[in-house]
């Protein structure tokens, strides 16, 4: 026994219900890569500005409360943060990769559809 299923415009997905186009989701993915570099980008730049910081006097983002001066010599805080940093910038661009491959995904999908 075959349903009847109800037909669908080309550029959509089969939700009807939702109505979302194919190229109105490439939009939003594009919007969300740009997101996510500017999040790369701020996460590859904290480093310099916590060193700019504490050149001009500052507290290094709290790393030494003092100033550099009086800044304790602590093994574990500068690397800590490498480690955060580092890890931060590894799942950013993990999902910068992902969202990629689905707006790929999405134009072969658009392109394919007959007109």
């Amino acid at each position: 026994m075959q349903t009847q299923t109800e037909p669908v415009a080309p550029g959509t997905f089969e939700s009807r219900k939702r109505g979302i186009t194919v190229s109105g989701a490439m939009i939003a993915l594009r919007i969300l890569i740009l997101v996510l570099v500017l999040a790369a980008l701020l996460v590859a730049a904290v480093p310099v500005l916590i060193l700019l910081d504490l050149v001009g006097g500052g507290t290094g983002a709290g790393l030494c409360p003092g100033g550099l001066e009086a800044c304790p010599l602590r093994f574990t805080s500068g690397p800590t943060l490498a480690v955060y940093l580092t890890i931060s910038l590894m799942v950013v661009v993990a999902l910068i990769r992902v969202v990629s491959r689905l707006l790929r995904r999405l134009d072969r999908q658009r392109v394919s559809e007959p007109r």
